[in-house]
């Protein structure tokens, strides 16, 4: 009953963080041949709007992996988790953590390297204010559970496009594009921070399997957040290349 509230809905909990990993990824996967089509109407491809594209292109490649592989591991640790809280002496809990270290090595490495690639290819003419870089840094990295401190080194590229879709759609158009990107990560996180108060309120007066169990989801909502909050900024970022590239 725990595993089923928690996890088995499609309109809450972990159920709303898997469906918006999709929509994300929908998305993104709809925005790749829209540029390529956009760039060779513009008949100006220069090495900028190569790297540009190709930034897009791996993005729709990271946003595969979290929602192809990632994602159903970690409902794979979901029923480990629900199966050991079943079995006498846990015997199927070291599998389970076993599998999320590796859901969370895997989600780590690929956006490190991701970052890593946006510090080297600048996708994004110009710069940000570096007292705004860093408020934005401590912020996505104390809000975004698993890999907050890995995506916070890709704000800067942030900043510095939002600066660009002001002057190119306006101020409403910019919020507008930011809000689609980051509403279901703010939504999913609220509803993160009541499972967790809820959580502690159990661990109060709950038996100590169910309570073990309780904290085993509140670890797997936390890297489907991190991965909602990763795939939110991914594609934030491949809308700000695409516009990027066809600016004129």
């Amino acid at each position: 009953s725990i595993t089923l509230a928690s996890a088995g809905s499609l309109d809450s909990l972990m159920g709303l963080g898997s469906r918006t990993i999709g929509e994300l990824a929908d998305f993104s996967q709809a925005l790749l041949p829209t540029l390529a089509a956009a760039t060779a109407a513009s008949g100006a491809v220069t090495t900028a709007t190569v790297q540009q594209v190709s930034t897009v292109f791996f993005v729709d490649l990271l946003l595969r992996l979290i929602r192809q592989l990632l994602l159903p591991l970690v409902y794979l640790y979901i029923g480990l988790l629900t199966a050991a809280a079943c079995l006498p002496e846990n015997r199927l809990g070291a599998i389970a953590e076993a599998l999320k270290k590796l859901v969370t090595w895997v989600l780590t490495t690929a956006l490190l390297v991701f970052t890593i690639y946006l510090s080297i290819v600048r996708i994004i003419s110009g710069s940000a204010d570096s007292a705004t870089v860093k408020v934005a840094k401590a912020a996505i990295s104390g809000v975004v559970p698993v890999v907050g401190g890995i995506i916070a080194d890709a704000s800067e590229t942030v900043l510095a496009g939002a600066g660009m879709l002001k002057n190119t759609i306006g101020v409403f158009g910019m919020l507008a594009i930011l809000a689609a990107c980051a509403y279901p990560f703010l939504q999913l996180g609220v509803q993160y921070l009541l499972y967790k108060l809820t959580a502690y309120l159990a661990s109060v007066v709950g038996a100590p399997g169910l309570c073990k169990l309780i904290d085993g989801l509140g670890g797997a909502f936390g890297l489907i957040l991190g991965m909602t909050g990763g795939c939110a900024l991914l594609l934030l970022i491949s809308v700000l290349a695409s516009v990027g590239a066809v600016m004129p």
